[in-house]
């Protein structure tokens, strides 16, 4: 688009030469585009520039306002107690127009940033924080140099923290957890045999029961749950051999009754693990 303005310009200037009565008769037709030209060339020169000076200051606004976040988070705060709690304008304007400096902004600046931040979920999860200690009170005396909580407030703050976790109840955990063992699984017809029972934190426990019974080897995996008072309860099979567990979980281990099929034939005993 530039290049045919420049085109038609430079044709019109140059039709303009056939009319003697125009020309400066120190100037020749040649003389007369090249100058036409020339200025045109300066004009969009001057465009650019001041395009660029534009952008240069934008980019400026958004730094400041970015570079002011802290800034205005204490500002906005101050701005929302004042503007909840103090019904009287002009009483609200007057301790606005000490918040801004305060903070260094202006009510044009302080406008700009709020355009820029106030939907930061991080700003407005910062302001409602300190919204909590805001009262009528409170936003009277924003028109002095105060707006942090001292060290004793702070202090305060945090032991009303730690007693409210202190009230909510403590995750539940088994009575005991890990490995536990029985070494020497007695009864049932069984040699060599032995038990393993682990116990997690969120209450499953699995393991197994192995040895010989009548020369023959056998390994039954079982899985299962702890109750929070600590009652056992597991399953297991494997080649058509079979466990049922059951028992009591204390912070000393596990003991129960173990019952079940190995080798097609039943079996019923007990276990003590540690």
């Amino acid at each position: 688009m530039k290049s045919f303005m420049k085109t038609l310009c430079v044709a019109l200037l140059a039709a303009g030469l056939l009319l003697p009565a125009c020309e400066k008769p120190s100037e020749t037709p040649a003389e007369k585009v090249e100058e036409a030209v020339q200025e045109l060339n300066e004009a969009e020169e001057k465009v650019d520039e001041a395009q660029a000076e534009v952008a240069e200051k934008e980019e400026v606004v958004e730094e400041a306002i970015e570079v002011n976040e802290d800034n205005y988070i204490k500002a906005a705060f101050e701005v929302t107690c004042v503007n909840a709690h103090i019904d009287d304008p002009a009483r609200a304007r007057e301790l606005k127009e000490e918040i801004y400096p305060r903070y260094g902004f202006d009510e044009a600046s302080f406008t700009a940033a709020q355009q820029s931040l106030a939907e930061k979920d991080t700003v407005k999860t910062a302001i409602d924080a300190r919204m909590e200690r805001c009262d009528k009170a409170f936003a009277e005396k924003l028109g002095e140099a105060q707006t942090e909580p001292t060290e004793e407030e702070k202090a305060a703050e945090t032991a009303d923290g730690e007693k409210e976790a202190a009230k909510k109840p403590a995750k539940p955990v088994p009575a005991k957890v890990g490995m536990v063992t029985d070494a020497n699984l007695g009864g049932g017809g069984f040699s060599n045999a032995k038990m393993n029972m682990n116990i997690r934190k969120d209450f499953v426990i699995s393991g197994e029961i192995r040895g010989e019974r009548e020369g023959a080897a056998f390994l039954v995996p079982f899985k299962g749950k702890v109750s929070e008072k600590g009652d056992i309860s597991a399953t297991g099979e494997r080649g058509g051999n079979t466990v049922n567990v059951s028992g009591r979980l204390t912070a000393s281990g596990a003991a129960g009754s173990l019952s079940g099929s190995v080798h097609q034939k039943d079996f019923k005993t007990t276990y003590n693990a540690k």
